[in-house]
């Protein structure tokens, strides 16, 4: 069904993700894409515009901020003008994000969910090279010491 939501298979910062409003557009997206690999992925209006990142070390939940698009756009992107807020996520978005990177077996991730029916988190995608700039600018939370923490610790 439309909107659908296009995303190439290799980017960063929203700028490989387009929206589809109808079959004509989803044509003209997939075809100024090319021969590249890329992803179909559902829309989800409830999410209004908004997306929360969890953060995980070693699979476990650090930190939480709400991602809010920029008037117009459906992507919540910092570096697209989008803003970005600290997030005391309910236990269900921590459980899933914990269960998402046990299940890739990642030691650092930032993991997009948005909200569906009821608040429920769905699962958007996971960033292996999600940045520790804007989180430390409006959290005050250095990931990168956690994180170099968990590195030092895993090499004893």
């Amino acid at each position: 069904t439309f909107p659908i939501v296009i995303k190439e298979n290799k980017g960063s910062f929203g700028k490989q993700v387009y929206l589809a409003n109808d079959y004509t557009s989803l044509l003209e997206i997939v075809k100024s894409i090319g021969a590249k690999s890329m992803l179909f992925q559902e829309f989800i209006k409830e999410s209004n515009n908004e997306d929360v990142r969890i953060y995980t070390i070693n699979k476990k939940y650090v930190l939480g901020v709400k991602r809010i698009a920029c008037d117009g756009d459906f992507r919540a992107n910092v570096t697209n003008g989008g803003s970005m807020v600290k997030f005391d996520p309910p236990k269900e978005f921590i459980e899933l994000a914990e269960k998402i990177s046990t299940i890739l077996d990642v030691d650092f991730a930032g993991v997009d969910l948005m909200f569906g029916k009821n608040g429920k988190p769905v699962f958007c995608e996971i960033n292996s090279n999600a940045h520790f700039k804007n989180v430390y600018n409006v959290t005050g939370v250095d990931l990168s010491k956690s994180y170099a923490k968990f590195i030092l610790e895993s090499l004893k």
